[in-house]
């Protein structure tokens, strides 16, 4: 499975210290985000926990973004500031990768921000405390009229065990956990450049084939403020559905092949192939007849049915061949 990583080098000027041996690091896709960047890079720089290294991607931005970043780099030398030419918020975050020498990262999107000013340490001392291959945290949702915490049960679970399956909801979202550098390195864990739903998932599920355990923190880490950027939105359209549905097989395909890879967590693993499956469906619906049976022959080729996705495959292949038939 290809990865951006051979792209990292298309990246351009990068400011700030880079001989840190920071804890966290904390990776953040910029573009046209002029608004609500000071607002992100404070929530950060205001932290009481401070092994931490900010990761500020300008990604071809055409507004003043990137030379806020600047600034901020020259004032701070725990901020790297790097420019590339723009090839979307997937790219974006692999070249943070690329450029993290933390032991963990944190996905940060930059009309988000970080809640209050002891969410790093709180989460500091949660993975000092108990050691696990992921942990997951609680997210504060800011509306236009009101707010509210979307939470998730929680506790030390093996990803294998019962306990962890009947959980609910199990969220895809990168920007909602604490991930291993070490395990995304070692096992060429990226983000599905081009792909512009789902991609989270891909990462995320992609990086827990990889995964034994999983803490579920108390701590409120994130604030993430839903529809406040217009740039930001990831809604399904009519001229960009069938872009979407041949994007959405490559994501649930690299999730497939790092299952493949690493034979672990299967039925976490196929339960959310499963869903995203039942999702391109979905999808692919309003797609005209040609470009249903595209869609049907690019799944075919690329999705192997061997593999058990919890339920019967052919119910599913029933399903996608009603796509390839031509509307009446």
């Amino acid at each position: 499975m290809p990865t951006a990583k051979s792209t990292a080098t298309d990246m351009g000027t990068g400011k700030g210290n880079r001989n840190m041996n920071p804890f966290f690091s904390i990776i953040v896709p910029v573009y046209k985000v002029e608004p609500f960047i000071i607002r992100c890079i404070q929530s950060v720089l205001s932290q009481t926990f401070e092994s931490f290294e900010l990761i500020l991607v300008d990604d071809g931005s055409p507004d003043k973004s990137g030379h806020i970043c600047d600034e901020f780099a020259i004032e701070d030398k725990r901020i790297k500031s790097i420019h590339t030419k723009n090839g979307g918020v997937s790219f974006a975050r692999n070249i943070g990768i690329n450029n993290a020498v933390g032991k963990w990262l944190i996905f940060l999107d930059a009309d988000d921000c970080l809640f209050g000013n002891k969410a790093l340490k709180e989460m500091y001392e949660n993975i000092t405390s108990v050691e696990a291959d992921i942990y997951q945290f609680q997210i504060l949702c800011k509306y236009k009229d009101f707010q509210e915490i979307t939470s998730i049960k929680c506790g030390f679970y093996t990803l294998t065990g019962l306990e962890y399956m009947k959980l609910k909801p199990k969220r895809g979202q990168a920007s909602n956990y604490v991930f291993k550098k070490n395990i995304i390195s070692k096992n060429g864990v990226y983000f599905p450049v081009g792909v512009r739903i789902s991609e989270d998932q891909a990462f995320t599920y992609s990086y827990m084939c990889y995964c034994d355990t999983i803490k579920i923190c108390n701590v409120l880490l994130y604030v993430y403020n839903v529809n406040e950027n217009p740039h930001n939105s990831n809604s399904v359209s009519d001229e960009k559905r069938f872009q979407d549905a041949i994007g959405h097989i490559n994501a649930t395909r690299q999730i497939i092949y790092h299952l493949k890879k690493c034979n672990k967590n299967k039925s976490l693993i196929n339960e959310r192939i499963a869903m995203m499956i039942l999702y391109l469906i979905n999808l692919s619906i309003h797609l005209s007849s040609d470009e249903k049976i595209k869609v049907h022959k690019y799944f075919k080729n690329f999705i192997p049915f061997k593999i058990k996705y919890l339920f019967n495959n052919k119910c599913i292949f029933v399903l996608l061949s009603l796509l390839s038939r031509k509307s009446g």
